[in-house]
């Protein structure tokens, strides 16, 4: 849900912005997420490809035995019309 509403605030001012952004996630054992990285953007929008980074930096996964896991997670955003 905030990750719609961000790009939903983003298009109140950009209203063309549209893309992929594919980011790398981290999650640590405790379900915490260590680190993420965009891997690839193609909105042309810094501030929005940096707004999702610390929407998913704040994110809580159910804790696993041991070790990490990182994931890519592709996101695909366009307006509805």
């Amino acid at each position: 849900g905030r990750i719609m509403y961000t790009y939903s605030k983003y298009l109140r001012t950009n209203p063309d912005l549209r893309g992929k952004v594919s980011i790398d996630i981290t999650i640590e054992a405790d379900g915490s997420v260590s680190r993420v990285e965009v891997v690839e953007s193609t909105m042309d929008s810094p501030d929005f490809d940096r707004d999702i980074l610390n929407i998913l930096r704040r994110l809580r996964f159910e804790p696993i035995p041991e070790g990490s896991l990182t994931v890519n997670l592709p996101f695909v955003f366009s307006r509805a019309e």
